[in-house]
């Protein structure tokens, strides 16, 4: 059984992975290849959806408009806030400082690893690479997103760990006008090289 093509894509938060990802996989497809999209997050905003009632969509929702959705705990016989997050901030202390310091650094990076080994697709991509770790696990192609248009990162392992990080390709997305002929330009760069190494 031949091993499915990774891609990974990074980038910090906002830059466009997500909507890369679901255009590298409509190319993937008009060429006949099955593609499965993979998350190394998925798991853990499958816990934060059933803590909070929410579905998935929401989540997603709510993350995305950290202006526009907070969470909050409330001391109700003071009155006081003890803690004000967004959804985006929730989600980056669940995974890395309150289930990663019990299960281990490598957790989302082995549930991922676990799930591709199952996968019969051709290709898996990765939206959302943001550690060594995952790099390391998994493996794969990698590909940043770059978008020199995006405020400064979160001061968080999550955005800051792989700033540095050499990628085996790199897409400008700058003001988000990254175009689908770029996009399918690089992936058949991806092909080339895969075929010639």
């Amino acid at each position: 059984m031949t091993k499915p093509l990774v891609i990974q894509l990074l980038g910090f938060a906002r830059a466009g992975k997500d909507w890369t990802a679901s255009q590298f996989k409509a190319y993937f497809e008009s060429q006949g290849k099955s593609v499965e999209l993979y998350s190394y997050a998925a798991p853990m905003k499958q816990i934060a959806a059933r803590l909070f009632d929410i579905s998935l969509d929401q989540l997603d929702d709510y993350k995305n408009n950290p202006e526009r959705v907070h969470t909050r705990l409330v001391d109700m016989a003071s009155n006081s806030y003890s803690l004000k997050t967004n959804f985006r901030q929730f989600l980056q202390r669940l995974g890395n400082e309150a289930i990663k310091p019990i299960f281990g650094d490598n957790v989302w990076a082995k549930l991922a690893k676990e799930n591709i080994a199952k996968s019969t697709a051709d290709v898996i991509i990765i939206p959302d690479c943001r550690f060594a770790v995952e790099l390391n696990e998994v493996g794969g192609t990698t590909v940043r997103i770059v978008n020199d248009s995006l405020p400064p990162p979160m001061n968080h392992p999550s955005e800051l760990e792989l700033r540095d990080y050499k990628t085996d390709y790199v897409l400008n997305n700058t003001d988000y006008k990254l175009t689908e002929e770029q996009i399918i330009d690089l992936v058949k760069r991806i092909i080339h090289d895969r075929a010639n190494s």
